[in-house]
Order: C-alpha cells, then structure tokens, then sequence
C-alpha cells in the first residue's frame, strides 16, 4: 500500500472519515474476510490478502495506535469465541485446507443428508475442486447456489470455479468425449478453450438451455 488514499479505498472509506469510523471499518472488514468465513473455500487466499491490506490500511491511517480486537477473526486470541468441533462442516473444511480431499470426501459420504443439505453440497465441489475436476466441482457448486442464492460464499466460489483459467490436467478431466468442447447447441463457446461446466453456464446466460 502506497499512500493514504490507498489506505481509504481500502477501508471503504471517504478520506475525511473519523478515527471512530476508521475503527468500525476495520473491525467489521476484518469479521467479513476472516479465516472462520473461508474454511474450505477456493477463496481462502484472497480473504488472507484482504487482512492483510485491511491491517496495513489501518496501520498507515492510525500510527502507533492500538487497532481494536479482532475478537471475529480466527486468528484472534483465546477468548475469541471458537467454531464448535463437532461441526462435520468444520471438520470437512479443516480437511480440505489441510490439502486432504479423500479424508473431506469420506466423511461427506458418511453423512445422511449429502443429497439435500445445501453446505454438503457445497463442500462435495470443494472436494471436486482441490482435485482439479472443474465440471463436477461446478455442478455441485451451482446446485448449492440454486438452493441458497443468498450465500455470497457459494456465490463467489462458482464464479471462481467457472473463470479460473483451467490447467492442462484440468482441462483433461473435464473434456467431453469426442474432444468437442463446444456444445452443439448454440455454437457460442466454439472454438473457445473451455471446460463442459464453462459451456453450461454460457448456454444457461446466452439461451436458457436448450
């Protein structure tokens, strides 16, 4: 971060904003991006980025101040309140991000509501995902969008999946047989180096489906 007008932007903030309104910014950007909120997600890196920005904003606007607890954030102290450990979302998340897809998948089997939980689901793309299988981990990522358009986390995470420029190993798994990546219906991602998953939403957002 450069200046202070930087340090602003970061914070949302107009750059004559109080020191009171500074605090609450900071508080809240740091419960909106922290770790607890990105367990498992394809997006954990770039909540990590954001804390990071959103303390040095901090830093650079209040000089030698004493920021406020981060009594949200995962890396806060003790007494912050923890996630329960019982949770099997938490645990499959904790898997994941310990790099573990086949422990994170066989504990989702085990579960009896794999086939309607939305946050299940879910998880089950984060699985398909950490393998590299972009249609499946779609698929079951935009399954738990339908049935909770509200969650920004599932949100964020199909648009991630679906515009991530695919690798080589990835494309190989997702490729149709027949090496034919376009459709056939509306021609619109011919020629275009996409995975299956890429062309539904494109036929989805061009037509409808056909």
């Amino acid at each position: 971060m450069e200046t202070k007008s930087d340090a602003y932007q970061t914070l949302n903030l107009p750059e004559n904003a109080s020191r009171e309104e500074i605090d609450e910014a900071y508080t809240a950007l740091l419960e909106r991006f922290s770790e607890a909120n990105y367990l498992g997600s394809p997006l954990w890196d770039m909540a990590a980025e954001k804390r990071r920005r959103i303390r040095e904003a901090y830093t650079l606007l209040c000089p030698g101040a004493e920021p406020p607890p981060e009594t949200h954030a995962a890396s806060a102290p003790i007494s912050a309140p923890p996630l329960p450990e019982s949770s099997v979302s938490v645990r499959i998340r904790n898997l994941l991000n310990a790099n573990d897809p086949d422990g994170a998948e066989a504990l989702l089997k085990a579960q009896p509501e794999l086939e309607t939980d939305p946050e299940l689901i879910y998880l089950r793309g984060m699985v398909a995902w950490k393998r590299g299988w972009l249609d499946e981990a779609a698929k079951y990522v935009k399954q738990a969008n339908r049935m909770e358009p509200k969650n920004a986390e599932y949100k964020a995470a199909l648009d991630k999946i679906l515009f991530a420029p695919p690798s080589l190993d990835r494309l190989k798994k997702s490729k149709k047989t027949g090496g034919k990546w376009a459709c056939g219906a509306c021609g619109a991602c011919a020629g275009e180096c996409v995975c299956e998953a890429v062309c539904e939403v494109l036929c989805d957002s061009l037509c409808g489906g056909c």
